[in-house]
């Protein structure tokens, strides 16, 4: 028996594109998510002129993540509102882990942010801790590689998860 190949919609607004490493087992679609940047289409409905995923992966750069939420996180937490007014569950998947956080800091921009007092790693730490605890999930990866194999993981798990739950 065949199964289909599942669809992964991938944001529009995506500048480098994942491809998921999933081994050609996926087609991928080219939408406009709500949130996100990469969803299954099984678990999206249409909501004006995007798709509403249920379970979406946000990737994230090192220096995007840092200049998301430093010095003003207000586009990212709208973002992060947005979603779970409508129910999505988030999920941050970072293209680099705490090294590489810590060797963003240390550039020359970071260390003149807060009037030249620098933005410090407890500050972003303290940061990544608040959105854990308000269910909002960060993976930091190693390497483009990991993040790409964890993020395609994760989403296969929760569809195995919502597949399970609705029979």
């Amino acid at each position: 028996m065949t199964h289909p190949r599942p669809t992964i919609y991938r944001d529009t607004r995506e500048r480098k594109p994942w491809h998921l490493l999933d081994g050609g087992r996926c087609v991928y679609e080219d939408v406009t998510l709500y949130v996100g940047d990469y969803a299954l289409a099984e678990f999206c409905t249409m909501d004006g002129n995007a798709w509403v995923p249920s379970f979406v992966i946000e990737r994230k750069a090192a220096a995007d993540y840092l200049g998301s939420f430093f010095p003003s996180p207000t586009d990212e937490y709208n973002k992060m509102r947005k979603g779970y007014a409508k129910g999505v569950k988030m999920m941050y998947v970072l293209d680099g882990s705490e090294v590489d956080l810590r060797r963003e800091l240390n550039r020359a921009h970071w260390k003149r942010f807060r009037n030249g007092r620098g933005l410090q790693w407890p500050e972003v730490s303290a940061q990544i801790q608040s959105l854990r605890v308000a269910g909002i999930h960060i993976i930091m990866s190693p390497s483009r590689h990991h993040a790409e194999t964890t993020s395609f993981d994760l989403m296969m798990a929760d569809a195995t998860r919502r597949r399970k739950e609705s029979k």
